[in-house]
């Protein structure tokens, strides 16, 4: 499907070897959309890494990393 312009700029920074990329929004604003369509790629295309994905409501912001 169609990406916001402005995910590439997210991309862009992890390209950077940025190690938190905090993402702002209201409601349905696409930071969950975002987040779950790159952990599937990061799956799909690194299959034999960990990965680890911690979803806390209400609490600290959710995390995400590939190793």
């Amino acid at each position: 499907g169609t990406e916001p312009a402005h995910w590439r700029d997210a991309d862009g920074l992890l390209g950077l070897d940025i190690l938190i990329l905090m993402i702002f929004g209201g409601n349905r604003a696409g930071k969950s959309e975002y987040a779950a369509k790159r952990a599937v790629q990061d799956a799909v295309n690194y299959p034999d890494g960990v990965m680890f994905w911690k979803v806390a409501p209400g609490g600290p912001p959710e995390r995400y990393e590939s190793v």
